[in-house]
């Protein structure tokens, strides 16, 4: 049996895999570190742990050590630790935050690893704060077997008997917003491409004293636009680089990018570009001027995507949360004319389910092509 413990970010916690035994009691559990409540028993390959990516700023200063390379397994993305941000939520009654965080690798345009991992956030606004207590509210997690792992935070969620992605939340402890799950997509061989919006395919030439790169960037045909036809990245940065240890005099490009001597990158702060179906690859160029022979490093992409067509986009997963059913629209509408029995208890209210006021962020974790 192994323990888990959910501890607030910046570090997360070690998920386990949906269908693993529950782990045993531990002694001295609080808020912020206790054991993991039994997980939903659906029947999910089990897969590593993981630790979430982090990032760095990108700057002449600071650019990326030497040593991080799509090559060495590493990038610009996690020089630095960060902390997934939830926005604050205002909403009246239950609200939800979901971000998730995709990581690719591209070798010559193809997707040959990927993993997506995330973060549920809860918030409970009630109409009066000082009207508690507010008890407990039964949650869903919609689309819930794509989930490889799952972390329910035990401070202030128990997981439902018997009901695999049911959960009860304890209210009074979510009048501010709170991670709630972590969790890990179950991602299939097949389908390894359909959760990475950007295609990043590099072209070098190596000669005497100068290294070229082009870089086409796309939108990825197998990426799911939920119905739309376009997508808009926001913040996008674009890395090129030369391998670790490559130095270069100087760079030109095109567009103009902002070049580091020191550690032989170029990279382009791009902001908000839309990118639409069967639209041509956008492209840059760049030259690196060498004193001797350099190689290939790689590219790499920063991205998020926001705002309401995020909703449609990613893993599907979603908040639901319990609610009575309308009976005329469960049963249909009453017979006028039927006799009423006036001695029949009255009839217990069905229920259902109804989706809680959601945001959504979908971030690159690291993003790498050679």
């Amino acid at each position: 049996m192994r323990n888990t413990i959910f501890v607030p970010n910046p570090a997360a916690p070690e998920l386990q895999s949906i269908g693993e035994a529950p782990p045993l009691p531990s002694a001295g559990s609080g808020s912020t570190a206790a054991t993991f409540p039994a997980p939903a028993t659906l029947a999910q390959p089990a897969s590593p742990a993981f630790k979430p990516p982090h990032r760095s700023l990108l700057s002449d200063d600071h650019a990326a050590s030497d040593t991080q390379s799509i090559r060495s397994g590493r990038s610009l993305s996690s020089s630095a630790s960060t902390t997934i941000k939830h926005p604050d939520l205002h909403e009246p009654g239950l609200n939800a935050s979901l971000v998730e965080t995709v990581s690719a690798w591209f070798e010559q345009g193809t997707v040959t690893k990927a993993m997506v991992i995330g973060q549920v956030a809860l918030a409970y606004n009630p109409v009066d704060l000082s009207a508690g207590p507010f008890g407990t509210e039964s949650v869903r997690l919609e689309n819930f077997p794509v989930l490889e792992k799952v972390a329910p935070n035990p401070a202030f969620i128990e997981q439902a008997p018997d009901s695999p992605g049911n959960y009860i939340v304890d209210l009074s402890k979510i009048t501010k917003t709170s991670v709630a799950f972590h969790y890990q997509l179950h991602i299939e061989n097949d389908n390894v491409a359909a959760l990475a919006p950007l295609v990043l395919s590099p072209l070098w030439k190596t000669e005497p004293g100068q290294t070229s790169a082009i870089l086409h960037y796309s939108l990825n045909p197998k990426f799911n636009l939920g119905g739309a036809s376009s997508v808009t990245i926001r913040n996008l940065v674009l890395v090129v680089r030369l391998e670790p240890g490559s130095k270069a005099k100087s760079c030109q490009s095109k567009p103009s990018g902002t070049f580091s001597r020191d550690k032989g990158l170029i990279y382009w702060r791009l902001g908000d570009v839309t990118f639409s179906k069967d639209q041509p690859a956008q492209t840059i160029r760049v030259r690196f001027f060498t004193e001797v022979e350099a190689k290939p490093g790689n590219t790499e992409a920063r991205w998020e995507i926001s705002g309401e067509q995020t909703l449609t986009l990613g893993s599907g997963l979603g908040v639901s949360m319990s609610a009575p059913l309308n009976e005329a629209k469960q049963d249909g509408e009453a017979d006028p004319f039927a006799d009423a029995d006036e001695n029949a208890p009255p009839a217990s209210p069905a229920i259902g389910w109804k989706p809680v006021a959601t945001v959504k962020r979908i971030t690159s974790g690291t993003y790498l092509g050679v």
